[in-house]
């Protein structure tokens, strides 16, 4: 097997932070490794950090405490949700991030090191099989190449979904994600057009599902089973040994919506992302506190903004 571990950064290297800069500023930490991205907290002075979307990770967890620690007087809070692949305990994980630590999402994982889809649901085999014979799946050499068509798809997928916050990327930071060297993007095609396309991003040993979108007839001929059905298969065969599949589309831990449901029938097991949040500056976040109404949202004083 293969050894990737070592030219793969994927979600912690500083291309893709600096793909986020709609969210906030890069902020890269020396010591951990990984990046913390920098806001401005409206109608005042301070700032604070929160990690990429979707997942944060860093190379040296017990290295990001003195980081974290070095934050103090410059920001109010740190928050992320947690990379549950990233193989940080949850002891560490409760002594980095003390005032803030809850179940946020069950992401759905795929061992790769099992034969291809040997933990796929019968009905997911039955309409790739069918979505195979509709379409052409292909693994674009040149992702950027497709960067209009994208744009187009996620586009499309805003509007059926009402799509805001830090998902809804602009195009520069598409534009910047597309040419990220551990990015790889797959097309399905129908009488030669691009009717769907999907997203991975390598980290180590891990592929992530990214992003997916889809025409019309992407979703009328399911393209996305053909699509999910060769790119598991191609991620099998080349050394990886899991695939992040991610979570489904709510806000609670156990969800049944159809994307949960779509992305269980590959899986092979379950791994729990923490939401995880830490008080830097308790003078700041006091007084910021103060005047925000109670909630279990954290930072309590983002609940409304």
């Amino acid at each position: 097997m293969a050894n990737v571990s070592a030219c793969h950064v994927g979600y912690r290297s500083a291309a893709y932070a600096s793909s986020l800069q709609h969210i906030g500023q890069p902020l890269r930490q020396p010591q951990g490794g990984g990046y913390f991205l920098e806001r401005v907290i409206p109608q005042t002075s301070y700032r604070d950090l929160v990690g990429p979307y979707p997942l944060f990770s860093c190379n040296n967890w017990p290295g990001l405490s003195r980081d974290l620690g070095s934050l103090e007087f410059s920001h109010v809070t740190a928050t992320a949700v947690i990379d549950p692949m990233a193989g940080c305990s949850l002891r560490t994980l409760k002594e980095l991030f003390p005032h803030h630590l809850i179940e946020f999402k069950h992401h759905h994982v795929i061992d790769l090191r099992l034969p291809a889809h040997s933990g796929t649901h019968s009905d997911h085999r039955r309409k790739a099989s069918k979505a195979l014979r509709s379409v052409e799946v292909e693994l674009c050499p040149h992702p950027r190449v497709h960067a209009d068509t994208w744009v187009k798809l996620y586009d499309s997928l805003i509007q059926r979904h009402d799509i805001r916050g830090v998902a809804r990327f602009s195009e520069d930071s598409f534009a910047a994600q597309l040419c990220l060297t551990d990015l790889n993007a797959w097309c399905a095609r129908h009488n030669g057009e691009v009717v769907s396309m999907l997203l991975f991003i390598k980290q180590e040993d891990v592929v992530y599902y990214h992003l997916g979108a889809h025409s019309k007839v992407g979703y009328e001929l399911q393209s996305s089973f053909a699509l999910f059905h060769e790119a598991i298969a191609h991620y099998a065969s080349q050394g990886l040994q899991w695939m992040n599949l991610g979570a489904g589309a709510g806000t609670t831990v156990f969800e049944n919506d159809g994307l949960s449901r779509f992305k269980r029938g590959w899986a092979t097991d379950t791994r729990v992302a923490y939401l995880a949040g830490r008080v830097l500056n308790k003078d700041h976040f006091r007084n910021l506190v103060a005047s925000s109404q109670t909630t279990s949202f954290f930072p309590p004083y983002r609940a409304t903004l």
